[in-house]
């Protein structure tokens, strides 16, 4: 049990220090996920001469978490999900075919992003619309560099599109500053005002 209040009690102070709401849910998940399963198999060593089915009882709690952890962290962030509708209207006279990349939430932008990009416009879309939410990072110059990435990777894939790609800005991004990750890009960026 001392080594489970330690562990909170740094966990605590970290979410005090850090200024930022997604890093206080990082520090967050590694207390959860990381620290607290690790503190719970100790216990589970300590109990294990005395009181076995206890030890059990408490070593399937870290399996739990670690599961949860892979699913939430690993697999889920990873799993592109591709979903095609098809909507009829007498007022078109073809077929329009529209890409909407929603929630990059990106904080390091790479092989994945560059693979979601690449697919996303091998559907050789019309349209594309970019509802917000592109890069989740809140320090100035890791922001920089992770706006810059993203653009080379929007402008390898070739960002385009016949009818127009439209962005808005969303909640996680950096105001003023979300536009330029589309620079040099034939992208109409609307502001919130």
């Amino acid at each position: 049990i001392t080594a489970l209040t330690w562990i909170g009690s740094v966990a605590f102070v970290a979410l005090l220090l850090e200024s930022d709401r997604f890093g206080q849910l990082r520090l967050l998940a590694y207390t959860v996920f990381l620290q607290a399963p690790l503190a719970l198999v100790w216990l589970a060593t300590r109990l294990w001469s005395e009181r076995r089915a206890l030890a059990i009882l408490v070593l399937l709690l870290p399996i739990v978490a670690w599961g949860l952890a892979y699913e939430a962290f690993v697999r889920e962030p990873h799993d592109l999900e591709v979903t095609r509708y098809e909507l009829r209207s007498a007022k078109l006279s073809q077929p329009l075919t529209i890409v909407v990349l929603s929630d990059i939430q990106t904080d390091a932008p790479g092989v994945y992003e560059q693979g979601v990009l690449r697919r996303a416009m091998a559907e050789r879309p019309d349209l594309v619309l970019l509802p917000g939410d592109y890069i989740q990072q809140h320090d100035p110059l890791l922001y920089k560099i992770a706006r810059a990435k993203l653009n080379r990777l929007f402008v390898d894939a070739g960002l385009s599109a016949p009818v127009g790609v439209f962005a808005v800005e969303g909640n996680v991004d950096a105001a003023h500053l979300w536009a330029q990750v589309f620079d040099n890009l034939p992208v109409t960026a609307f502001d919130r005002s």
